[in-house]
C-alpha cells in the first residue's frame, strides 16, 4: 500500500476506513487479516504436501516396476 493511502475494508458493498473503525471493529479487522494470512500459508502448504505426496506415488511406483522388472530378468536366467 502507499504511503498516502488509507486501509479500507468493504463490509456489505460499502468500504470503510479502518482509521474511522472503534477499536473493537480495528481488533475484528485483524483477525481477519491473520485468518486470511492463515488461509493463504495452508493453502501453500496442502499444495507443497500435495506434490510431495504424488512425487512420493511416483518414486513407489518406478521402485515396484524396478523391482519386478529384476524378477522377470530373474526368471529368464533361471
Amino acid at each position: 500500500m502507499a504511503k498516502n493511502q488509507k486501509a479500507t475494508v468493504t463490509i456489505n458493498d460499502k468500504e470503510y476506513l479502518v482509521d474511522d473503525l472503534s477499536d473493537q471493529a480495528k481488533v475484528y479487522v485483524d483477525h481477519l487479516n491473520d485468518f486470511d494470512n492463515k488461509l493463504r500459508i495452508n493453502q501453500f502448504t496442502a499444495n507443497s504436501l500435495a506434490l510431495g505426496r504424488q512425487m512420493a506415488v511416483n518414486l513407489l511406483a518406478q521402485e515396484v516396476e524396478k523391482a519386478s522388472d529384476q524378477t522377470k530378468e530373474d526368471e529368464v536366467i533361471s
